[in-house]
């Protein structure tokens, strides 16, 4: 089909048995297929509970060769923008991939559909976004860049909705010039 993988929005919500026969059932047609699972949790622990072979005291197994490392982006995230525990805080989450069956096929991310945009978190500083592609990058996992990202794009807060979106490149605001980022160098 020419497909790597797919990513399963909110992977946790449904019924855990089903997802799991699901995903055994993909992958023993398609072996080389790879399926990301959301696993929005906060610790290392429940992260890894979610990928295939770790070793549950239920008998559950999910056959998800990945999970999206939500612990690492909020971890690099408070490092750098709120200042709580700094590298520290990187470290002793990292200090815990034992845990996983392979930490090598986490997705690592900054920020995605579900986020504020790191650059919003980071307060708009050039220097704290560089830190945190330097704090994803070079780690362990398969890196994913929420598109937008790479160019600093900034979010906001819509009353009751989530983060907002930028317009996209075909979006009319985008056709009738819409204003570029402050930190860009282009007039606007």
């Amino acid at each position: 089909t020419g497909f790597d993988g797919i990513r399963m929005d909110t992977y946790l919500y449904p019924d855990k048995d089903y997802m799991a026969r699901w995903a055994r059932y993909v992958l023993d047609a398609y072996p080389t297929f790879n399926i990301v699972g959301e696993s929005w949790v906060y610790h290392v622990g429940h992260a890894a509970y979610w990928q295939r072979g770790f070793p549950s005291g239920d008998g559950y197994e999910s056959h998800l060769p990945s999970v999206t490392d939500f612990p690492l982006a909020f971890a690099a995230r408070d490092a750098i923008a709120l200042g709580r525990g700094g590298p520290r805080r990187v470290y002793e989450l990292l200090a815990q991939d034992h845990l996983y069956p392979e930490p090598n096929l986490l997705v690592t991310f900054l920020d995605n559909h579900d986020l504020a945009r790191v650059f919003t978190a980071v307060d708009e500083d050039p220097a704290a976004l560089a830190l945190a592609y330097t704090i994803q990058m070079p780690t362990r996992g398969i890196p994913q860049l929420y598109n937008g990202t790479q160019d600093a794009l900034c979010s906001r807060r819509r009353a009751g909705r989530r983060w907002s979106r930028p317009p996209s490149s075909t979006s009319a605001r985008s056709r009738a010039g819409a204003r570029p980022p402050r930190w860009s160098t282009t007039a606007a």
